[in-house]
């Protein structure tokens, strides 16, 4: 089956901003290491990451998404809920996991594992979790100390698991990437029975700054990358004049 990727802001205006790219940006850009487990699973592939977002529960994109030769989840997203398989779909190849929750693994199946669990973190970051967890059979590949550290460094930030991701990703040689369900915490999880208290809270907008940071970096990857696709809500938020945050399809 063809994959539809969605309408992408002209060339025209990508190119404008190509123009003055950030010296930091480049540089680290360029050292970003190839991470031989995923790139086996990616290389010259179509792949969809699926971000947590609440704003996907609005959109149909469920057997698009599964259509994609490998497709990708973070944390709780591994674990089908037929509420939403109209809407990501059921498919799960690679499995991004921080390792933090330990009630995911004791939800997953065994006819169901994905082919990788992939730690956008260093092992040593994630130690205090890892120990002791029932981990399911399957191959679990992390990312190097140093790139990492360099990563921090390079952005002024710790930077989260869907900029990890994405930036990893685009360095496997992947046919195209395409992003759905990253909203930057605007709009909560889907997944998440709390997530009307958390956005009361104001629990989801206290790193104003940091956030700002992110959205700043992703517009510069997808300025310089042909490869990186984004769904219409991340594009309205990095090009907010582009389209209708949260369009229903």
């Amino acid at each position: 089956m063809a994959i539809q990727l969605p309408p992408q802001p002209p060339k025209q205006e990508k190119q404008i901003v190509k123009k003055n790219p950030s010296p930091n940006f480049s540089q680290y850009l360029k050292k970003f290491l190839v991470q031989e487990k995923l790139k086996k699973l990616v290389e010259n592939k179509n792949v969809a990451l699926i971000g947590p977002a609440n704003y996907l529960t609005n959109l149909t994109q469920g057997d698009t998404i599964d259509g994609y030769d490998v497709v990708i989840r973070f944390n709780r997203g591994i674990i089908e809920n037929e509420n939403f398989v109209r809407n990501i779909g059921r498919k799960t190849d690679i499995w991004i996991y921080n390792f933090k929750d330990e009630s995911i693994l004791n939800n997953l199946e065994e006819k169901k594992l994905p082919k990788l669990i992939f730690c956008p973190y260093p092992r040593e970051m994630v130690d205090k979790y890892f120990i002791n967890k029932n981990m399911p059979d399957c191959p679990i590949e992390f990312i190097e100390p140093h790139f990492y550290n360099h990563l921090k460094e390079a952005i002024n930030s710790e930077p989260n698991s869907a900029l990890l991701a994405i930036l990893i990703l685009l360095r496997q040689n992947v046919k195209n990437l395409y992003v759905t369900g990253i909203s930057f915490l605007y709009d909560g999880y889907y997944d998440d029975e709390n997530k009307n208290n958390s956005l009361k809270s104001g629990a989801l907008v206290v790193h104003k700054a940091q956030r700002s940071n992110f959205m700043s970096i992703l517009k510069k990857l997808y300025n310089a990358n042909d490869k990186l696709f984004l769904d219409y809500t991340i594009i309205n938020l990095i090009y907010p004049n582009f389209i209708a945050i949260n369009r229903k399809s």
